[in-house]
């Protein structure tokens, strides 16, 4: 692993996830990949972590329709709200 030290500002989201999400399959078994994750925020920043998310598992299932995963597909977003805000962690799983 790679460490890194990253100053947030207000409104910076941090989106951690496991392999599941990348390595995602469709019926032709190709991956869901980086490149597609990073795709989804490429034009547009979350609004918020539950956006960040949803987003995520949205693009993941619609990618992977009809096909068995055998792996967990797991996000957790982090929203920077800024100095004296409340802080904000959601992590989910689908269904949960």
């Amino acid at each position: 692993y790679r460490e890194a030290e990253v100053l947030l500002g207000p409104g910076d989201t941090v989106l951690v996830f496991t392999h599941g999400v990348t390595e995602a399959i469709d019926s032709a078994a190709e991956e869901f990949g980086r490149q597609r994750l990073g795709d989804l925020f490429a034009s547009r920043a979350p609004g918020s972590p539950e956006d960040a998310i949803a987003r995520v598992f949205a693009a993941v299932g619609a990618f992977a329709t009809g096909v068995e995963q055998f792996d967990d597909i797991t996000c957790l977003a982090l929203h920077c709200r800024g100095l004296g805000g409340s802080p904000v962690a959601v992590g989910l799983t689908p269904g949960s």
